[in-house]
């Protein structure tokens, strides 16, 4: 399909034209003579959306139409803002053979604009991304979800897996990858913290043997102490027991039948009673002491020993706790220290799946019937240089080269800044448009007033 003739009514520079269009049409002038104007023309026409400055400054409306070699036209309309639409309108119409207006013009336009298929016209106004997927889609790559879900070696959803083959190995890649990114974080994390309680932990020897030790002899010591005291007190009870008991029969008064002698020998029982009692206090006090001193010099060096071991055990309790504490954070340590190395491998298997997937991707771009052609991390490359970048002449040659591979319903191709084309070059292009049926419109800067160049 072909357009053969192009109309254009208050767009951009141009206020109204109208050209029988040929194979090869290249629009040359000076600037703002409205080359660029004709050209733009062509690509709004099949293109979608509204764009205000294409209307021509002080307008209230302007057109572009394009007859087809089929009869139809597409009518493309551009209205100035008002009340409905405040930043104006733009309406796409296809006009029958006879005249009337199509149904469902917004598909028709898109199997003619056919932005799906590797159309010219929809290659140049795609972005980078559709791009990728048009280069793809034009050379029939047979993806194999199976292989990439191989290849990923985590569990993925079924969407995941599903739509255009490059954004699809993207998409999982980078599934892959944020999980590498994850396990990385937690491997670091585990590593760095192991290796600060390494860092922190002392070399001590276990004191539990000597606590050990040490609370069984202060037991051994409290019981002899024990065993000491009480033996003195039981010693003391049974002199006092003794000297009581002989008090007791001091204290006695036999019968006497002399009357006249009992007041005597009363008064003076009563008065050997109170000194024996006196003498029973000072024998008692004397008992205790000589015995308590017998204790305390039996048991001085025991008690010695007691102050010492109660010093030491709770030194050696706080040691043991210490060291338990130690121990604790060591086997902590050694287990995070061995979670690191589980997340380390698996981090080392994400590479290895990040690898196969790149390898799987390589293998479907070698498919690809473009030399030079590459995509990195999303971005289209031709000879290591950024598509978009490449000069016009480059880009242009290569839109021919891929449409050449599958003409869409609308055979044209449109580009600006022809005069970075060499002359030969410029004729290498024309050749080869034309052995392949494409249309070209292009605009080209030269001196002097704007001059329309048909051929074919």
């Amino acid at each position: 399909m072909r357009i053969t003739k192009l109309t254009v009514k208050n767009f951009m520079a141009i206020e109204q034209m109208e050209l029988e269009t040929a194979l090869w049409n290249v629009f040359e002038g000076d600037n703002e003579e409205g080359k660029s104007s004709l050209v733009e023309a062509v690509k709004y026409a099949v293109g979608k959306g509204h764009d205000p400055d294409m209307l021509r400054t002080g307008a209230d409306a302007g057109e572009v139409r394009l007859d087809l070699d089929d009869g139809r036209a597409i009518c493309t309309i551009i209205k100035a803002p008002d009340e409905k639409h405040p930043e104006g309108n733009t309406d796409r119409q296809v006009i029958l053979p006879h005249g009337g207006k199509a149904g469902r013009a917004a598909t028709i336009l898109e199997q003619i604009r056919d932005l799906a298929s590797v159309n010219p016209v929809g290659f140049l106004l795609a972005d980078e991304k559709q791009q990728m997927q048009l280069l793809l889609e034009s050379a029939a790559l047979a993806f194999d979800a199976r292989k990439l879900r191989a290849a990923a070696g985590i569990p993925l959803e079924t969407e995941v897996v599903e739509g255009d083959p490059l954004e699809v190995i993207s998409r999982v890649r980078d599934r892959v990858y944020d999980q590498r990114t994850g396990v990385n974080r937690l491997a670091n994390d585990k590593r760095a913290t192991a290796r600060q309680l390494a860092e922190t932990l002392t070399a001590a020897p276990d004191p539990r043997a000597e606590l050990t030790e040490r609370q069984q002899e202060l037991e051994r010591v409290n019981a002899v102490i024990s065993q000491t005291e009480t033996a003195g007190h039981e010693r003391i009870q049974a002199q006092l027991s003794k000297m009581r008991a002989k008090a007791g029969e001091a204290e006695k008064i036999e019968s006497i039948e002399d009357e006249k002698r009992i007041a005597a020998i009363r008064l003076a029982a009563a008065e050997r009673k109170a000194i024996a009692k006196e003498i029973l206090t000072e024998c008692e006090q004397k008992i205790k002491a000589d015995i308590a001193a017998e204790s305390i010099e039996a048991t001085r060096p025991l008690y010695e020993r007691q102050k010492v071991l109660e010093v030491e055990v709770p030194t050696l309790e706080e040691r043991r706790r210490n060291w338990e504490d130690v121990q604790r954070a060591r086997a902590f340590a050694a287990k995070t220290e061995k979670e690191a190395v589980e997340h380390e491998k698996e981090a080392d298997a994400l590479t290895a799946a990040l690898e196969r997937i790149d390898a799987y991707k390589a293998e479907l771009l070698k498919k690809l019937p473009f030399e030079g052609l590459e995509f990195r991390e999303g971005k289209l490359y031709l000879n290591g240089v950024r598509f978009k970048r490449v000069n016009t002449a480059k880009r242009v040659a290569f839109a021919v080269k891929r449409a050449a591979l599958t003409v869409g319903p609308l055979a044209v191709i449109c580009v600006d800044d022809l005069e970075h084309f060499s002359e030969r070059n410029l004729a290498a292009l024309e050749r080869a448009l034309a052995s392949k049926g494409i249309q070209a419109f292009g605009g080209r800067l030269t001196t002097g007033p704007l001059h329309v160049e048909t051929k074919g």
